[in-house]
C-alpha cells in the first residue's frame, strides 16, 4: 500500500474512532482503545505511530483522556479469538483493527456491542469455496510471508508458492526457478560484460532449473494427503 494511501485510511479510521469515543465518554471519562492485530506490533510500529498522531492532532491525549489496550498475535493467528474477547471483557470503548480480515473477524465474532474499525479488509477466500491459493512473487506479500501461511492453514487453504521462504514459513508447496541457478547466471552475466560483452546483444534467459519442495507439517494441519509418487520427484520435503 503506498504511503499516502495508508495515510489517508489511517486518519480517516481514527476520525472514525473519535466520534465513537465522543459519543460514548461522558465527562472526565478516559476512553479505552483497544488495539488489535495478527502480527507483532513492531510490524505495524509506523502505522500505530500515525494513529496516534492524528489522535493528538484531534486534540487527544494519551493518559489523559485515552488510552490503548494492545493485543497482538505475533503470527499466531488462532489466538486473536481468546484476544479479542479479553479486550471486550476489559469493556474497551472500540476496537481497532491492524493486518488484514482475520483481527476484524476475530473481533466481530467477540462482540455485538463495541464498535469495530478496520484499517484494511479483504474478499474470504472460503467463502467462494476456494481450494487452494497461488501466491506471487511480491514484495509486499514476502514481507507478510508469515501472516500469509497461517492465514491459509487457519482456512484449510493450500498454498502454493514460488519461493522457498513461503514454504519454510508454513507454505504447503513451492514451484519455482532455482534462485542459486539464477544468482549464478547473473555473475556470469556480469563476467561477460565486464570482458567487454555487448550487454544489449546478451538474450533474456529463461530458468532451466525448477525447484520443489513440500511441507508435510502444514499438509497434515489443513488434511491433505500427498501421494508418495508426487513427494519423490521433491527436491525438498519439509517435515
Amino acid at each position: 500500500m503506498k504511503k499516502a494511501a495508508l495515510l489517508s485510511i489511517l486518519i480517516a479510521m481514527t476520525q472514525l474512532a473519535v466520534v465513537v469515543i465522543a459519543q460514548a465518554q461522558q465527562p472526565g471519562k478516559v476512553a479505552r482503545i483497544g488495539l488489535l492485530g495478527g502480527m507483532s506490533a513492531a510490524g505495524f510500529a509506523d502505522r500505530i505511530q500515525i494513529f496516534r498522531q492524528q489522535l493528538r492532532e484531534l486534540g487527544y491525549t494519551e493518559g489523559k483522556n485515552f488510552t490503548f489496550e494492545e493485543r497482538w498475535a505475533a503470527g499466531k493467528l488462532e489466538r486473536l479469538g481468546a484476544l479479542a474477547a479479553d479486550l471486550v471483557a476489559r469493556r474497551v470503548d472500540v476496537i481497532v483493527t491492524f493486518g488484514g480480515s482475520a483481527p476484524a473477524f476475530a473481533a466481530k465474532k467477540a462482540t455485538t456491542a463495541i464498535p469495530i474499525v478496520m484499517a484494511a479488509g479483504g474478499s474470504d477466500p472460503k467463502k467462494e469455496r476456494a481450494g487452494a491459493i497461488l501466491v506471487t512473487a511480491n514484495p509486499l506479500f514476502f514481507t507478510h510471508l508469515g501472516q500469509i501461511a497461517n492465514l491459509a492453514i487457519m482456512h484449510r487453504l493450500a498454498a502454493i508458492h514460488s519461493q522457498k521462504e513461503f514454504v519454510e514459513a508454513g507454505g504447503l508447496m513451492m514451484y519455482g526457478p532455482s534462485e542459486a541457478e539464477i544468482y549464478r547466471r547473473a555473475a556470469i552475466y556480469v563476467d561477460k560484460i565486464l570482458k567487454g560483452a555487448n550487454p544489449g546483444e546478451l538474450p533474456v534467459e529463461r530458468p532451466a532449473k525448477f525447484h520443489l519442495i513440500f511441507n508435510l507439517k502444514t499438509a497434515k494441519q489443513i488434511g491433505l494427503t500427498i501421494p508418495p509418487n508426487v513427494l519423490a520427484r521433491a527436491d525438498r520435503v519439509i517435515r
